[in-house]
C-alpha cells in the first residue's frame, strides 16, 4: 500500500508541475509573486501532510504514517491541480 501511495504521489505531483511549470525544488528561491505562491503552496502541503502523518509529535508517527503523508498530499495536491486548470480556464487564462 505504501509503494501505490508513493507512486501515486509522484504521478499527482509529475501532472502538477506539468501545469504550473515546474517542480518543488524549482520554487524554492521565488523570483517573482507567482512563483512565491507555488513556494508557499509547496510548504504548506508538505506541513500539512506532516503534521496528518504524525511526523511533528514527540511520539514515533508508526508504520502507517507513509501511507497517510502520501495520502494527504496526494488530495491536496488534487485539488491544486483542479484549482490550476479552474484558473487557466478564466478569460485571463493565467495563475
Amino acid at each position: 500500500m505504501n509503494m501505490k501511495a508513493r507512486q501515486t504521489l509522484k504521478e499527482v505531483q509529475a501532472e502538477l508541475a506539468a501545469l504550473r511549470g515546474g517542480t518543488a525544488e524549482d520554487f524554492v528561491d521565488p523570483k517573482d509573486s507567482v512563483a512565491e505562491r507555488e513556494h508557499y503552496w509547496d510548504q504548506f502541503c508538505d506541513l500539512s501532510a506532516r503534521i496528518e502523518a504524525g511526523y511533528t509529535s514527540s511520539e514515533h508517527p508508526g508504520s502507517i504514517a507513509p501511507l497517510i503523508y502520501a495520502g494527504t498530499m496526494t488530495h491536496l495536491i488534487r485539488w491544486r491541480i483542479d484549482d490550476i486548470k479552474r484558473l487557466k480556464s478564466t478569460p485571463e487564462g493565467h495563475l
